[in-house]
């Protein structure tokens, strides 16, 4: 019989199959992210506290009228980048889950552009946690966004990553495995 918490936690983990950690997720969308089905897949009883995180792409920047946004990838390195901070976030700030999607492609006024879900017992560490991964995400992964503004113009804005250094590290992540999820999880409602 599971006595306690930790141990319930424990057992969790042992049924989990190699690969991929169902508790710890980056994906790429490259269709809308549906935001709600995330949340829905991050319920856990060892959980207090669960704080989301959703960029949505807004109407201006900078006293500029935007009318769309197009983030451009590398997503090879960004996937093993961002899942080295989830994990560091999780290490950090004892979460129970980490969960981040980012867009990519063109995306209009309003559309959500990242999520990030985090899960532990106490609400401190959950607000800490997403701060953390959103922070981190924006200021590490390889990942362009270019505004298309009313007057027709354009250009690539908040190009200033710190991945050149990151990146030999990153290098020397595997790739991680896909899961084969058995129930909603955060994977089964990314799009691919």
């Amino acid at each position: 019989m599971i006595k306690n918490n930790s141990e319930q936690h424990a057992a969790q983990k042992a049924d989990q199959k190699p690969g991929l950690r169902e508790d710890t997720v980056f994906k790429f969308a490259h269709t809308t992210i549906e935001t709600s089905a995330l949340k829905a897949t991050m319920g856990n009883p060892l959980a207090g506290a669960l704080v989301c995180f959703e960029g949505v792409v807004r109407n201006h920047n900078e006293g500029r009228e935007v009318v769309t946004l197009e983030y451009e990838a590398y997503e090879t390195l960004a996937e093993a980048e961002a899942q080295k901070i989830l994990e560091e976030a999780r290490q950090q700030f004892a979460l129970i889950a980490a969960v981040c999607v980012h867009r990519t492609g063109l995306l209009s006024i309003g559309e959500p552009a990242v999520f990030v879900g985090v899960t532990s017992a106490h609400r401190d560490e959950a607000f800490q946690g997403c701060r953390y991964i959103i922070d981190e995400i924006k200021t590490r992964l390889p990942i362009w966004k270019k505004e298309t503004y009313k007057d027709g113009s354009s250009g690539w804005v908040n190009c200033q990553h710190t991945h050149a250094s990151n990146h030999k590290a990153a290098q020397q992540h595997a790739a991680p495995q896909q899961a084969t999820p058995q129930h909603a999880t955060p994977e089964s409602v990314i799009p691919e």
